[in-house]
């Protein structure tokens, strides 16, 4: 039983999180545009994605001209 969780546990990456997801960014009424992710709208703790890796941390970023909050999930164990 002890191998089966630390086998689950080594599933996630070192902070715990297993996936993500993205969602569009909203601003006034429509989609938020940008040309860089500077550009976009920061809310709930969210930084500038620092790659285009899998995150860490909730982050946004600029993507075909819309900005975009890609969110990490955390592991459910």
């Amino acid at each position: 039983m002890l191998a089966a969780a630390a086998a689950l546990m080594l599933a996630c990456n070192q902070v715990d999180l297993c996936s993500w997801h993205t969602e569009s960014v909203s601003s006034d009424g429509g989609a938020a545009r940008c040309l860089t992710s500077e550009d976009c709208p920061r809310e709930g703790g969210a930084v500038v994605c620092e790659t285009d890796a899998d995150p860490d941390r909730t982050c946004v970023r600029c993507a075909q001209g819309a900005c975009e909050r890609v969110v990490a999930e955390r592991c459910p164990w």
